[in-house]
């Protein structure tokens, strides 16, 4: 894979992936503001760094290694907070069952798995609600 990073082609992946997965969950590259659906996944960026093994002049071979940020966001009217959280794991399953079958994702990296999430369930005047805050983690290999 000749290129700076392998984030951009990997969210491409993921969120082509998950649009397919879960086709009446709204899915978006970055957080969709006041177009926010009640079932939301969003890619919210990455974290890592680059080992160059030696340096010498030149392009050359390179191991990148990061965290892709997403979130599930719920939010359900006159639900109650156990059916908010049971529907944010379900779209969860989703994310976890893409990276198992393939953890390459089509041969974008050399490797994506589940890392860190942090739950939050809360309840509205009318509404409860559940997000998940989630790490991916990725190794890739640059050229």
């Amino acid at each position: 894979m000749g290129t700076t990073s392998s984030v951009p082609a990997l969210l491409e992946a993921i969120h082509d992936a998950l649009a397919t997965a879960l086709p009446l969950v709204q899915v978006s590259f970055g957080f969709p503001g006041d177009t926010i659906e009640r079932e939301c996944f969003w890619l919210a960026g990455a974290e890592g760094a680059y080992d160059i093994p030696n340096m010498r002049a030149g392009r050359k071979q390179r191991d990148e290694t990061y965290e892709v940020k997403a979130f599930i966001d719920v939010l359900i009217p006159a639900g109650t907070q156990q059916e908010a959280l049971n529907k944010a794991y379900t779209h969860f399953a989703a994310l976890e069952d893409l990276l198992a079958n393939d953890p390459s994702i089509a041969g974008v990296v050399t490797a994506a798995t589940a890392g860190r999430f942090v739950t939050s369930i809360g309840l509205e005047p009318q509404a409860s609600w559940c997000r998940i805050e989630l790490g991916i983690d990725v190794e890739a290999r640059l050229t």
